[in-house]
């Protein structure tokens, strides 16, 4: 059994409880117009040309984007930072693209990591088979689970695809007790606006309970524009702003008043 993944980030502390160990999956169900890391959409291994300049002199080396490997290879290869996991209550994330696309490899390596009396974390944007939600969810303790949007056809514009599989799948976690943290991009002339996000806030609050009563509110940024033109993808954004504290703040009113706890953007 192998998986695709594209990166591993140490020392992550935005992706879950304490100091983690990200893993970056290839592939996605979704083609969001804001991503901010297009290198992981498509499954297949790319590659790409990296320029480095010596003086008058310019070299140019082919990069792979993705390499195959096992579970027990990962484990192996993350498996030393565990001293900073256990200082911190920190532990492993798997994150993408969408690792629960290749589901049957997260499942093991989740497994592994279980038994190692490892913390473990997922973050995913729920547009896969329910049978990948049950499979993982024995072996996850966290999940960091994105919503977009609530209105179907705005989901449906920007990112591609319907998002009736992803609420589906984020009731199934509700229902089974899953501890979880909603995550919400606000994205300027997209979903940054008060409508649409009274929407999911109300959405959000009939699903309310013990292990899920936290928003994490992500602004749009363009801290992965420059892997546009890097990787040779199209930027659907073209120069939208970063949105500013007096954009934000009558949204984060929005899920305080329905009783939410709204954690700092990462």
């Amino acid at each position: 059994m192998e998986a695709t993944i594209f990166d591993i980030k140490k020392f992550a502390v935005h992706d879950g409880p304490g100091i983690r160990t990200t893993i970056f999956f290839k592939a996605c169900s979704l083609d969001c117009w804001w991503c901010h890391n297009p290198e992981s959409i498509t499954p297949e291994i790319e590659t790409y040309q990296s320029e480095q300049k010596l003086g008058d002199q310019i070299f140019t080396q082919t990069k792979n984007i993705g390499k195959k490997i096992s579970p027990a290879g990962l484990w192996n290869e993350v498996k030393n930072d565990r001293i900073f996991w256990e200082q911190s209550d920190g532990g492993v994330t798997l994150s993408g693209g969408e690792p629960l696309l290749q589901a049957d490899f997260a499942t093991e390596f989740l497994r592994i990591c279980s038994e190692n009396n490892i913390h473990t974390t997922v973050d995913t944007a729920g547009n896969v088979p329910l049978k990948n939600i049950r499979s993982v969810l024995p072996y996850t303790e966290f999940f960091l689970y994105d919503i977009k949007f609530f209105s179907e056809d705005l989901h449906r514009k920007y990112t591609g695809a319907s998002n009736q599989r992803i609420l589906k799948n984020f009731e199934y976690l509700i229902e089974n007790q899953a501890n979880i943290v909603v995550r919400i991009p606000l994205i300027p002339g997209i979903n940054l606006e008060k409508k649409e996000m009274q929407k999911i806030a109300n959405y959000l609050s009939n699903h309310k309970n013990k292990n899920f009563n936290r928003i994490e509110l992500m602004p749009y940024h363009k801290t992965g524009i420059a892997k546009y033109t890097r990787f040779g993808k199209t930027n659907r954004m073209g120069d939208t702003a970063e949105p500013g504290k007096r954009e934000i703040a009558p949204i984060q009113q929005i899920f305080t008043d329905y009783g939410f706890v709204v954690m700092p953007s990462s």
